[in-house]
């Protein structure tokens, strides 16, 4: 389960552009049933972004985004746990979106994005050296505008890379996965937005199968 918090402030320079600064912060509780049972709760890894969003025609009927984030290495970690809420290492993402709004209600938003880390030099009980290669996801979502403070959507999207290595072996465990994902959000007030959305993964080669999960966004402009 996620929660996260999302503070933002918006402001345009031009007509079309628009810049994002913003802060996300990750409130999560875990747990895993296989091949041992173990929890794990708390705040995660900050998050701090600055999107760029950029309408190239008068009608805004398209809007492409680039978007850069850090993942600060502030949530829990334990090199003891199999499971822990924070990374214990720096991740540096770069994202690229285009909203295409084809009809006055529908738009179609498409995305991938790659992110690298820092080593992760206290990687198990022998304070191993963890290395990843580069992860890559690419996401694909219709939305419908319900209404002008309520957007639906439904989509999905493929993760991809990611290989680790650990004190230079590599583990052969790059990822190959796909998932579905069902979103809702609504203004409560002209400056706080909730999103909740849902969905779970269709197929796993690595790592954790999520048969189900939820996630809760909170944005509050000022």
């Amino acid at each position: 389960e996620a929660t996260l918090l999302r503070f933002f402030h918006g402001f345009r320079p031009q007509d079309n552009l628009s810049i994002e600064p913003q802060i996300i912060v990750p409130l999560v509780r875990a747990e895993m049933n296989t091949p041992f049972t173990e929890q794990a709760s708390g705040a995660g890894d900050i998050i701090l972004g600055i999107p760029f969003k950029f309408s190239p025609g008068s009608a805004g009927r398209d809007i492409f985004s680039l978007a850069p984030f850090v993942y600060a290495p502030t949530g829990a970690y334990d090199n003891q746990h199999a499971l822990n809420i924070g990374e214990n290492r720096w991740r540096y993402l770069l994202q690229g979106v285009w909203i295409h709004h084809f009809r006055d209600k529908w738009a179609l938003e498409s995305g991938a994005d790659v992110s690298w880390t820092t080593p992760d030099n206290q990687y198990g009980p022998g304070n191993a050296t963890l290395k990843q290669s580069p992860r890559y996801e690419y996401q694909a979502y219709l939305s419908y505008q319900l209404t002008p403070a309520t957007r639906l959507g439904a989509g999905g999207g493929w993760v991809t890379g990611a290989e680790s290595s650990v004190n230079g072996t590599r583990q052969q465990d790059r990822l190959n996965s796909r998932y579905i994902r069902l979103s809702a959000s609504h203004f409560l007030t002209p400056s706080v937005q909730l999103q909740i959305s849902g969905g779970r993964d269709l197929k796993v080669e690595q790592g954790f199968r999520q048969d189900s999960t939820v996630s809760i966004r909170l944005g509050v402009l000022f």
